[in-house]
């Protein structure tokens, strides 16, 4: 009697507790089908089988709670002897526990309960349900398969359940045909556990299910019925069912059986009802969703935004909101704009997603076309006022003044309505408390802009604030002499009434913010400058032309790109390329009047240069020593042969005439390779992050950037190791004279061949004028010492050749640092 009334009892209502409160505190997915059986966030460790995960109390204090009450149940009153239990509750507060811990995640430890009553208490009131919740860890453990085996085989054993019983065991039925992708057999238990519920609520949710399922078999008539069996609950049930089931319902209809004026209708109904507040934010999602469909672009973006304004508690419906907005703004060729609300996208998906790879992959394509989009129109505004004469830009600069003083009059007024009327009410009176009033709203009116304390605070250290003070002042006090006891005796100043009238109309007259001149002065007029406007708009135009033609197939933005670089006097070595870029975005949009046109001012203006080549006849100009493919094998071969000095002087060479071609980045990754070999690491770093920053969406960019970072982070320090603790050593030789290293190769090979030995030799570069003669193979310090010594002794090599003995890994940091002078003081110590 106790452990039913007391324990078992508070057990249990503990769990029922807990669950309301998972309930009231899930956040529903619509975006998918919902879950049967909601359950609170699983705890940090999410492994089942660490040890960890099994010492993991339940979050939810209830539950835990309800597990305290069942193990107490058993500790304290289970009366098991000689294998029987005579206290028949027992077997109650085993199937507590087992649910206390599968609401923890805890699941093997459940299982271990539910287990014990299959295995102790076969003749148990409560069998069936231990074997429906033992299935339910199975499904939690994503055993479906064997999970569904058992569950049918508990509905053919017990056809005569509860109706409590026959709604758990249909409905969890159901979820483990969902769970296997079999839509069409979960809608028979569902319809059984709808028939079954006393809930309306569980009733509304299965109701919902069913209907999510119609819709993911493209049965849309079934799928609209459902839904509006939902509705038709009304408030019987959560009204987040209802709304969206209407929702659902309004998605669902052929746009081409309705008035556009019926979907107004029906959706305006769901956004002007109170009761859906909270749900505004789906409502104007799918709103917008509609428009977008309609190509009703700027309504959709419209309500996209009213969406965002309710700052939805649900995280998807944020990212897809900016997502659908970045896409817009995307097709309408407004990629710095896309861009932004990509990355807004970015910021509400989980960063382990393939969604938000795919996403972020989509958004770093635009770096190069937001970079130069800006950098185009700084140069063009820059350029547009350079070529205004002095009344243009005093018109111009006027007009941007006047609308600066409008938006300071529209800030002022904002900031300062309530002092105005509280100003306003008691103007005329000349007492201390105005006076007191009058200075706490100047401060006041300074302290809500600047939000800091000390220096940088002070009100009169702000030329808008003490703008708006003065303002402030004269709408109290008018234009009153500055006199002493001027608040009781100040009289207006009229000598200068006309100019405190003017200044009065306008108070922003001696702010530099406010004149024309500030900005005129700025512009410039060297014309190195305006030639270097020139040179990077230029150049930020042909990249453009590039990108939009390459990345985005956006022929007709390419086309203006390269048709008004050239017509402003571009450079000479962006002008063939540009247009034989124009030829070729012609070809591809089939316009053979402008790829005639394009192609014989190639061969006519520029006969002798590799675009006529190839125009002329491609196959030939792929085979030719002049084919861009050709020459970078060449040049790398020049490398595999140190040819470091020639490999830095072509390749520079080439990307300059080849700008914009995709093999450009080849040239300079292989121009910082050969840097690398004669000018070390430094000199490396900065060569790989230009080809980083300036190539970055090519594969020898994202190459050049990943090496840069590895060696900012990881490169070989300059600091030499002990020469003793190494196991390889090399006899280096060194020269700066190309003469005397040839002497030197004759007499060694001479020396070798009288001392008959066979060391692998090789040459390498160590810098421009300096070069190593390499001997290999050596296993001490000494060792490498003593064959260069004995090479002067015995092999008769004059001694006159300087050479030093290093370790392989020593070696290394001379070549990667250039510090041979350092080492050669190290050796010496």
């Amino acid at each position: 009697m106790n452990t039913y009334y007391n324990t078992i009892y508070h057990g249990n209502l503990a769990v029922e507790n807990g669950i309301q409160t998972v309930v009231a505190e899930y956040p529903e997915n619509y975006w998918h089908i919902l879950p049967v059986e909601r359950m609170q966030e699983k705890p940090p460790t999410t492994d089942i089988f660490e040890p960890d995960a099994q010492k993991t109390e339940a979050k939810n204090p209830d539950f835990k709670r309800a597990e305290k009450k069942a193990t107490k149940a058993i500790q304290k009153h289970s009366m098991y002897i000689e294998g029987e239990e005579y206290n028949y509750q027992i077997d109650e507060a085993f199937i507590l526990l087992g649910k206390a811990r599968y609401y923890s995640h805890r699941y093997i430890q459940a299982k271990d309960a539910f287990r014990y009553v299959l295995n102790h208490y076969p003749e148990s009131t409560g069998i069936v349900e231990a074997k429906i919740w033992s299935e339910k860890v199975n499904m939690r453990l994503k055993y479906y398969e064997l999970a569904l085996k058992n569950l049918l085989k508990i509905r053919s054993e017990y056809p005569e359940l509860s109706e409590e019983e026959q709604t758990h065991l249909n409905s969890i039925l159901a979820e483990a045909h969902i769970l296997n992708d079999n839509y069409n057999k979960a809608i028979g238990p569902l319809n059984q556990a709808i028939f079954y519920a006393k809930d309306n609520n569980k009733k509304g949710r299965f109701l919902y299910i069913k209907a999510q399922l119609f819709d993911g078999l493209n049965q849309v008539d079934s799928a609209n019925y459902t839904y509006q069996k939902v509705i038709e609950l009304n408030r019987k049930s959560p009204r987040d069912y209802m709304i969206h089931a209407k929702l659902e319902q309004l998605k669902n209809i052929d746009l081409d059986t309705v008035s556009y004026a019926y979907m107004k209708t029906q959706y305006g109904e769901l956004i002007e009802n109170r009761e859906n507040r909270p749900f505004l934010d789906f409502i104007y999602f799918d709103f917008a969703e509609y428009h977008n469909q309609l190509d009703s672009i700027d309504l959709a973006i419209d309500y996209y935004n009213q969406s965002l304004r309710r700052q939805p508690e649900d995280k998807y419906l944020y990212s897809r909101d900016y997502l659908r907005l970045a896409k817009i703004y995307f097709d309408q060729n407004n990629y710095k704009t896309a861009g932004a609300y990509y990355d807004s996208t970015l910021t509400h998906i989980d960063k382990s997603k393939r969604e938000y790879r795919i996403i972020a992959k989509k958004r770093k394509s635009l770096d190069d076309v937001i970079k130069y989009e800006g950098i185009a129109d700084e140069k063009d505004s820059i350029i547009n006022l350079v070529e205004m004469n002095k009344e243009e830009r005093l018109t111009y600069f006027k007009d941007h003044i006047e609308t600066l003083k409008e938006e300071a009059k529209s800030v002022f007024a904002q900031q300062s309505a309530s002092q105005k009327a509280l100003n306003s009410s008691n103007k005329g009176f000349k007492g201390a408390n105005m006076n007191t009033r009058s200075r706490l709203g100047a401060s006041n009116a300074g302290k809500s802009n600047t939000g800091t304390s000390g220096a940088a605070s002070f009100y009169f250290y702000n030329s808008n604030q003490a703008q708006r003070g003065l303002l402030s002042f004269k709408q109290t006090w008018g234009d009153i002499e500055l006199t002493d006891n001027w608040k009781y005796g100040g009289k207006t100043n009229a000598s200068s009434k006309t100019e405190e009238s003017e200044k009065e109309k306008d108070p922003f007259a001696n702010d530099p913010k406010y004149q024309p001149e500030t900005y005129i002065s700025q512009i410039p007029s060297e014309k190195n400058i305006i030639d270097s406007l020139w040179v990077d708009r230029n150049f930020a135009y042909y990249q453009l032309g590039v990108i939009y033609k390459e990345k985005f197939k956006e022929y007709e933005l390419s086309k203006n790109r390269f048709e008004d670089l050239l017509k402003s006097n571009p450079e000479d070595r962006l002008i063939l390329p540009s247009i034989y870029n124009l030829y070729l975005i012609a070809e591809a949009q089939g316009d053979n009047v402008a790829k005639n046109k394009w192609k014989n001012k190639i061969l006519t203006e520029h006969p002798e240069s590799e675009y006529a080549a190839l125009l002329l006849n491609p196959q030939k100009f792929k085979d030719s020593k002049n084919n861009p493919l050709n020459i970078y094998n060449k040049l790398y071969k020049a490398y595999e042969n140190q040819e470091y000095e020639y490999v830095i002087q072509q390749a520079d060479q080439y990307a300059k005439q080849l700008i914009g071609r995709p093999i450009t980045p080849k040239f300079e990754l292989l121009r910082a390779f050969a840097v690398a070999k004669v000018d070390g690491v430094e000199a490396y770093k900065k060569a790989l992050n230009y080809v980083a920053l300036t190539y970055p969406q090519s594969d020898e960019g994202k190459y050049a950037l990943g090496r840069y970072n590895e060696l900012k982070q990881n490169v070989r320090g300059q600091k030499f190791k002990p020469d003793t603790d190494q196991d390889s050593y090399k006899l280096v030789y060194y020269f700066e004279d190309r003469d005397r290293q040839k002497s030197f190769e004759t007499e060694l090979e001479t020396a070798f061949e009288t001392l008959d030995y066979d060391f692998k030799i090789t040459d390498e570069v160590y810098t421009k004028r300096k070069s190593f003669k390499v001997i290999h193979g050596l296993s001490s310090l000494l060792g490498a010492q003593g064959l260069a010594e004995i090479l002067i002794k015995e092999g008769e090599l004059s001694k006159d050749f300087n050479y030093f003995a290093i370790s392989n890994e020593n070696y290394s940091i001379v070549q990667i640092h250039k510090n041979l002078d350092q080492y050669l003081k190290h050796l010496n110590q």
